[in-house]
């Protein structure tokens, strides 16, 4: 509006010819800063923009890179994704042959009439009980009971976690097989707590063949707590000191664990 008013007045005649000056100028000192005022304000709107979206971008970052929650929700129904649990190993065991000093496990046919010794180490402490045949009938007997046999070399048959036992224990002190080709099969009962059934585990060991009755309390003890079979996994990563692992499965957290071990003499 101001420029089109100084083109105007330039062409209305007057009384006095009095020379007039263009006003393009100041047409041109209006004009500038309203250009200038809104370059500022593009100039702002782009910046906080750019900001906007700068932040929307570091936010979705921040949230796509945090840690997983470490209590996951747990549905009612089943899920494909969990694990079962397997079986967790309870104990280990092998043999110590005397002549020639060798370490197997396993089913390894050993020389009939040959004298070993067994061993044992469990995860936790308890009390560990042994049977197995003798005589001419191989008839079962109790070897390692709440109180062995003085020639055992054992005073107690409670253990500790990790720890060694050997049975028998001490110079001199070993079991020997028949001398007749064929296989014998042993049983271990292991307790956290001393057994009080059958009666005869927690009586002296006299290393004489089980009565009848006393066969009879073994077998109902054996069908109660042998229901699964444990499971054996033989190790020779280390060539010189095999050993077997005794695993039992998920389910089997009861007491007391009870397991057999087989060995085979020509």
């Amino acid at each position: 509006m101001s420029a089109l008013t100084v083109a105007e007045s330039a062409d209305i005649p007057s009384m006095v010819t009095i020379p007039q000056t263009p006003h393009a100028s100041k047409a041109e000192v209006v004009v500038p800063p309203a250009r200038g005022k809104s370059g500022w304000l593009i100039a702002g709107t782009v910046v906080l923009m750019i900001l906007l979206v700068a932040g929307i971008g570091g936010f979705l970052a921040f949230n796509k890179l945090r840690p997983k929650s470490e209590n996951p929700v747990v549905g009612t129904g089943s899920s494909s994704s969990s694990v079962a649990a397997g079986p967790r190993e309870i104990g280990r065991y092998w043999l110590e042959l005397e002549k020639p000093p060798t370490r197997v496990a396993g089913l390894v046919p050993i020389a009939s009439g040959q004298t070993f010794r067994v061993h044992f180490v469990f995860s936790e402490d308890g009390y560990v009980y042994l049977i197995g045949p003798s005589g001419s009938k191989n008839e079962p007997t109790a070897f390692l009971t709440a109180k062995p046999p003085a020639l055992s070399g054992l005073k107690s048959n409670q253990t500790k976690q990790g720890a060694d036992l050997s049975f028998p224990s001490g110079d001199g002190n070993w079991l020997t097989l028949d001398s007749h080709p064929g296989a014998e099969t042993y049983t271990v009962i292991f307790s956290k707590a001393p057994l009080t059934t059958p009666a005869f585990l927690n009586a002296p060991s006299t290393l004489e063949p089980l009565t009848a009755s006393q066969q009879d309390e073994l077998k109902d003890f054996l069908a109660k707590y042998k229901e699964k079979p444990l499971t054996a996994e033989l190790d020779e990563s280390n060539s010189s000191a095999p050993f077997a692992r005794i695993k039992v499965p998920p389910d089997r957290a009861g007491n007391p664990i009870v397991f057999d071990f087989r060995i085979q003499h020509n």
